[in-house]
């Protein structure tokens, strides 16, 4: 269960990433499970320049917390991106990338 909490912290890290030009957004959303127990997200943003700095949370349905941040600026036509997400036990997974147009 841990690592696919992680797992669904880093996919929210990357739907967040792909946002395009705004000067600020904010986003929630809750999945039930089968079980009926939740997961809950939230996270905010802002752009400005050709640069997007966003962060935010993830809840688990026992109650643990992952929490993810990064940038996305564009330059040129190339697009990079960085973040981290650290989920409830302390790990922390960083990933980074870059996009030609």
């Amino acid at each position: 269960m841990k690592m696919s909490f992680v797992s669904l912290a880093i996919a929210a890290l990357v739907s967040i990433a792909a946002v395009s030009d705004a000067s600020a957004w904010q986003r929630h959303g809750t999945v039930t499970l089968p079980s009926g127990r939740t997961i809950n997200s939230q996270g905010s943003g802002s752009c400005a320049n050709g640069s997007c700095n966003y962060g935010g949370t993830v809840t688990g349905p026992n109650g643990g917390v992952a929490t993810y941040g990064g940038s996305v600026t564009c330059y040129q036509g190339v697009c990079t991106s960085n973040g981290s997400a650290t989920g409830p036990a302390g790990r922390t997974v960083q990933r980074s990338g870059s996009i030609s147009r």
